[in-house]
């Protein structure tokens, strides 16, 4: 079986062909057949020229209808006519062969340039698809991240005005209880003043009959008489710029003033100021110093403090 030739091999067979052709032989077949070398994307390929077949009797060869046939019988007895014929039939195809073989590597170039260019263009769509894509996504993390923070902001404000709403009520209970305290601790050193005031009822009872059953409050105008006391008095009214007469009217009713509160007393005398006006305070105090009864004294504040007049 013969070996099927390539496009290259039967080219160079063609011109091994016509130049035997053109040493004398041509008068044996004076019919000759041009066949044309294209060059493609994929291979090498033998086209023969898609034109009608023509002879001396103008007959078509319509078997082979894309074979060029030409008769040269009629040149037999012209030998250098019909080599020239030949000759020129061979620079013919030779420049149709480099004609295509140029048409086709212009297409081919112009095929790699446009793939280029296609792949060029996929590469810059990618590359513009893949920064939307990155813009969207750090979009995306900006606006969940807005998101978040406002949701923390939200929170905390709500924690701010729940934390805010139980330090008022925590402060509103510790004001009412800091309040019952004072009122309690008022009410207790109300009770003390008052047992002390018993003691200097007693005191008074001791110099008196028996029979002796005067009202307490009664009872402390007594004082008012007490020669010694009213010495002191006048002397400690005198020592803080008071008036004598205004600090003496409140002797008969000052024991009004502690029998509002629960009755009894402990340990510790304390003179708050809450609860007595300044002369009772001063009063209180002389009639304790008089009567050698140690004593503390609360401000305004509730706070224990130094008493406030010289004794």
């Amino acid at each position: 079986m013969a070996k099927k030739r390539t496009s290259r091999e039967w080219f160079g067979h063609c011109n091994t062909r016509w130049k035997k052709r053109s040493v004398g032989s041509i008068g044996q077949n004076s019919t000759i057949s041009l066949s044309i070398v294209i060059y493609t994307k994929l291979s090498w390929r033998r086209a023969l020229t898609s034109t009608r077949g023509y002879s001396s009797n103008n007959e078509v060869d319509y078997v082979n209808f894309n074979k060029f046939s030409l008769d040269l019988t009629e040149l037999a007895s012209y030998p250098e006519v019909q080599n020239n014929v030949f000759r020129q039939f061979y620079q013919l195809q030779n420049m149709m062969n480099n004609e295509s073989m140029k048409k086709q590597s212009e297409l081919e170039n112009k095929s790699r340039k446009e793939l280029l260019e296609l792949q060029q263009d996929l590469l810059e769509k990618s590359k513009k698809e893949q920064r939307n894509l990155l813009e969207e996504s750090k979009k995306e993390q900006r606006e969940l991240l807005e998101k978040s923070k406002k949701e923390q902001r939200e929170l905390l404000e709500k924690s701010k005005t729940e934390q805010q709403e139980l330090l008022k009520e925590l402060e509103e209970k510790r004001h009412q209880a800091e309040l019952r305290t004072q009122t309690l601790l008022q009410m207790k050193n109300a009770c003390n003043v008052r047992g002390a005031l018993e003691f200097i009822r007693a005191q008074i009872s001791l110099n008196k009959s028996g029979a002796f059953t005067k009202p307490f409050d009664k009872t402390l105008e007594y004082l008012s008489r007490d020669t010694k006391f009213i010495k002191f008095l006048q002397k400690s009214c005198e020592n803080n710029s008071l008036r004598y007469d205004d600090v003496r009217k409140c002797i008969g009713g000052i024991y009004h003033t502690v029998s509002k509160p629960f009755h009894g007393h402990g340990n510790q005398i304390v003179i708050d100021k809450r609860t007595w006006v300044d002369n009772e305070v001063f009063l209180l105090g002389v009639m304790f110093r008089h009567y050698n009864i140690p004593f503390d004294y609360c401000n305004e504040l509730g706070n224990l403090h130094e008493y406030p007049y010289k004794l």
